[in-house]
């Protein structure tokens, strides 16, 4: 019968193989994890693997440097094996920089170039919005970044709707994916109803090479062009990306981005009584100004005898409605006056005055005669008496003229 072994017995039997190839294996590779409690946890990688590593506190402190992502090391070990993991890990004596890594130099060089293109700009940043009715999501939602996004904006601010563009976050093919998705949102009309007001593009924490989607320039320009205020919560809160430096606002984590997308209830709600609380204080204050002021008033002069000033007041306007009066009666005299004269001057010149005399007036034509030289035998006249008109023919002109109807 063959030898079966435990799992933990077989794990432990690599270990011990593994570990004769001794403790001073040297290794060079770019840093594309790090984390430190203390003990150092990290990763190296090179074009085609990826080295686990384990340096210990006691190791660790006489490091005159802190490894970075990206950065080139030269490392002294043991190889060994995590037994509850059966994961392959070197165990660190030694840590050497060794320059800047592919990874590193790549993602400067994208930086620099974006950067003198206004990418990265602060001015064009926009503010996001205080109470966002709808918020997109671009990730993975099968992710714990998702249903952490989801959880703390259900706890924060429950009436926002999340609309989700589940996308691929590493390897081959996520940055176009990624930055599809972002164009989807951006292109939906206001009046969509998945138009979010606001737009959380992220993913959980990882090596160097698992955010690297998010360095891609397509997704920095998917970001740029985007019309929608954007967040980018990648990683935690020690990964930089491209995608940072372009977004509207950075987060930390993808909690944090959730957090800054939406307010708080409880905050709003003590905002409302804080409002509350100095609208009244407000209008109590102004209440209190006006009947100071009312007092004030009631007190001074010109309420003291009201009586007095209303009597006062009273012959103020007998006096005044007394000299319009006597004005109006000057102006009326003197108009009288006027028309008088101008009826005299009128009657002066009426020629029924004449009439009246005894004199008769001679019109031919509508035209009225002076003299005697102005008719001509023949000529048809109209004779104008005080109490009419009576038509005539001049039989004869110069001499002896007779004029009868």
């Amino acid at each position: 019968m063959p030898q079966v072994y435990s799992v933990a017995s077989l794990v432990s039997r690599l270990r011990r193989q593994v570990e004769t190839l001794g403790d001073s294996l040297w290794v060079k590779g770019e840093v594309s994890y790090f984390k430190s409690y203390g003990h150092w946890y990290f990763s190296i990688k090179d074009e085609e693997a990826r080295l686990d590593c384990v340096m210990w506190k006691s190791l660790a402190g006489r490091v005159g440097f802190t490894p970075e992502v990206g950065m080139l090391v030269l490392l002294q070990g043991m190889p060994t094996v995590y037994v509850k993991e059966g994961r392959l890990q070197m165990a660190v004596r030694q840590v050497m920089p060794a320059g800047e890594g592919a990874l590193h130099k790549a993602f400067e060089a994208l930086k620099r170039r974006l950067e003198r293109e206004g990418l990265f700009a602060a001015e064009r940043k926009r503010v996001l919005p205080g109470f966002p009715a709808v918020v997109g999501v671009v990730t993975s939602g099968e992710s714990a970044a998702y249903r952490d996004i989801v959880k703390v904006i259900g706890q924060r601010f429950a009436v926002a709707r999340i609309v989700l563009r589940s996308v691929r976050v590493q390897g081959a093919g996520a940055a176009a994916e990624i930055a599809a998705a972002i164009d989807e949102f951006s292109r939906l009309p206001a009046t969509h109803p998945d138009r979010p007001d606001v737009l959380i593009v992220g993913r959980g924490g990882g090596a160097v090479e698992d955010l690297w989607a998010f360095n891609e320039e397509i997704v920095a320009r998917a970001l740029f062009a985007c019309t929608v205020p954007t967040i980018a919560g990648i990683g935690h809160e020690t990964d930089v990306s491209i995608a940072d430096f372009v977004a509207d606002c950075r987060a930390s984590t993808p909690s944090n981005a959730a957090e800054l997308a939406v307010p708080a209830s409880e905050d709003i709600a003590r905002r409302v009584r804080e409002m509350a609380l100095a609208m009244h204080a407000g209008v109590r204050s102004r209440l209190r100004t006006r009947r100071l002021r009312v007092q004030a008033a009631v007190a001074s002069n010109r309420f003291a005898r009201p009586v007095r000033r209303l009597n006062d007041a009273r012959q103020d306007l007998d006096r005044l409605l007394e000299r319009l009066a006597g004005g109006v009666r000057h102006r009326l005299h003197r108009s009288r006056s006027k028309v008088a004269v101008l009826e005299g001057r009128l009657g002066t010149l009426n020629p029924r005055r004449a009439s009246n005399r005894g004199y008769i007036r001679v019109e031919r034509q509508g035209r009225r005669i002076r003299r005697a030289a102005e008719l001509y035998t023949g000529d048809e006249v109209e004779l104008r008496f005080e109490d009419g008109e009576v038509p005539a023919r001049i039989l004869e002109a110069q001499g002896s003229a007779a004029a009868h109807s």
